[in-house]
């Protein structure tokens, strides 16, 4: 069962239905975002 096995994703997901979800979304998105741009450089290292 993956809920008894991954107790922190159920209390990722109680926190996030009970607070404001702007934090994190701002908070994934500045992830995203840097992992769009370090993806990007990978990917014109690998084409030189």
């Amino acid at each position: 069962n993956p809920q008894q096995l991954d107790p922190v994703y159920t209390v990722f997901v109680e926190k996030v239905t009970l607070e404001p979800t702007i934090p994190l979304n701002d908070a994934l998105h500045t992830w995203f975002s840097s992992f769009c741009k370090i993806f990007l450089n990978f990917e014109k290292f690998l084409k030189k």
